[in-house]
């Protein structure tokens, strides 16, 4: 018989079972541990299939406003791409919910299936989704449930997907955006000069053109836009968030907004001066009507819809005479449609006196119908003046000999360029409009000036800017 040592251990009942339930909970962290990372795999391979389709959506939105080609498609046709959501209905009826992705107006939304979205040459992205490309929105057919929740779209992801790092720290980053025009004429918007206190390396960026309810999604920090107009920009991470807005080309003028006291780079070098340009005493877009003093300060803007496009090419002028604060504007382009501003120069032809057409006098029978004092007849009126003036004699259809001092052989070049003297409805609007105070002088104007409207057989009208009013007084006679 051998002898057991006092001391020696040996293995027990208990211990074996104590072993057995050890290795029993080991294995089961261990299956437990597997299956989350699966789950995470899947999700996040989900996450970026998203993306890609968000980035996707967002250039196919980009190429309807530019005649670019998706597919088969080109233009604005490529917004018809997808199929009716009828097709899938009883699937379009449980994910457009509050409770499900959130959305629940499906107007513009549409069906494309996995075949069609390889089709259109997208790589890396499985499932079916449903796609509103004018509104660069972009919804999961099935989502996908990831820790108690399922998720549809881009914007509901979690932190730490979407391939951002996030500390989980909360807080404002402010950071400097510019945009440069390229060669192609887009424009590139640049985000750098980020500042944070925290310890973020990755950062997602939104923008939007300014009116627009559509957030559109980039991955960097350089993207490009094709449309000129001042846009927001976002950045953010998680609850990290900062916002800037940047002004990308020369943006359109508005058609809401009315821009009188902008001063008109009529000539297009970037700048005004006295001698080229103008300032805005009237809009056409906008339309409007009032009265300068007595009732013969009356006057109606009238309201027009097909009217040029212009460009505000900056928010302030350094010359700025009438002190208005205002910017600088130029015309877009050429164009057939009709002007929207009335531009009074910032300058007078001279700064003699002359007569309005001295051998006139008594002899305007025909005033009533040779010019008139509406609003938007100046140009006319002046035309019309200068051709009874080079007809001379009331037999050739003139009022009178010509005198050299007779404003309407001065100023024959300067129509020639498109200039005209106001009629009176436009001396007042001017006046009105632009709240020209008694103390003209300060903003360069003259005590008096010429209209170019007939009052009766002897008188014109001119503006008196010393009283605010529009005068006819005999002693101003032609």
């Amino acid at each position: 018989m051998k002898k057991v040592k006092s001391g020696t251990k040996g293995i027990t009942l208990i211990s074996l079972v104590i072993t057995v339930m050890v290795l029993l909970i080991l294995a089961s962290i261990g299956t437990y541990s597997g299956v989350e990372t699966v789950k995470s795999s899947k999700f996040t391979a989900f996450s970026a299939g998203l993306k890609i389709m968000q980035t996707e959506v967002n250039s196919w939105y980009q190429k309807s406003l530019t005649d670019g080609t998706v597919g088969d498609k080109t233009g604005t046709d490529i917004l018809s791409l997808g199929t009716e959501l009828s097709t899938v209905q009883e699937q379009v009826n449980k994910v457009f919910t509050a409770g499900e992705s959130g959305i629940t107006d499906t107007t513009g939304y549409r069906y494309f299936n996995n075949d069609l979205v390889k089709q259109l040459g997208v790589e890396g992205v499985d499932g079916d989704f449903f796609i509103n490309i004018s509104k660069r929105s972009v919804v999961s057919y099935e989502g996908m449930e990831y820790e108690g929740k399922t998720y549809y779209t881009v914007d509901s992801l979690p932190d730490g997907f979407y391939n951002v790092e996030y500390n989980g720290n909360s807080g404002l980053v402010t950071f400097d955006v510019k945009a440069t025009q390229t060669s192609d004429e887009n424009y590139r918007v640049t985000i750098s000069n980020i500042k944070y206190d925290g310890n973020i390396n990755k950062w997602y960026v939104q923008y939007k053109k300014e009116g627009s309810d559509s957030w559109s999604t980039v991955d960097d920090l350089e993207f490009t836009v094709i449309e000129a107009g001042r846009y927001v920009i976002r950045l953010y991470n998680g609850d990290v968030a900062g916002e800037q807005e940047v002004k990308v080309g020369r943006e359109k003028v508005f058609t809401e907004e009315s821009y009188i006291g902008w001063y008109a780079d009529l000539n297009n070098d970037g700048q005004i001066t006295l001698e080229e340009d103008g300032i805005i005493y009237a809009d056409q877009e906008i339309g409007g009507s009032g009265q300068c003093t007595d009732a013969d300060g009356t006057y109606t803007i009238p309201q027009k819809e097909n009217v040029k496009e212009y460009t505000i090419i900056s928010e302030t002028s350094t010359l700025d005479p009438f002190n208005t604060g205002k910017g600088i504007i130029q015309l877009a382009g050429e164009s057939s449609a009709e002007d929207r501003f009335y531009v009074m120069t910032l300058q007078d032809i001279d700064n003699n006196q002359h007569q309005w057409y001295g051998m006139a006098w008594t002899k305007m029978t025909d005033y009533a119908t040779a010019t008139s004092g509406d609003f938007g007849t100046g140009k006319t009126n002046t035309e019309a003046m200068i051709a009874k003036r080079d007809k001379g004699s009331v037999e050739n259809g003139g009022y009178g000999a010509k005198n050299p001092d007779d404003m309407w052989g001065l100023i024959k070049t300067e129509v020639s360029e498109g200039w005209f003297v106001p009629s009176r409805g436009e001396w007042s609007t001017f006046a009105q409009e632009l709240g020209i105070p008694i103390d003209y002088a300060s903003m360069g104007l003259s005590y008096r000036y010429w209209s170019s409207s007939q009052k009766d057989t002897s008188r014109v009208y001119l503006s008196a800017f010393g009283y605010a009013y529009m005068s006819y007084d005999e002693r101003w006679r032609v």
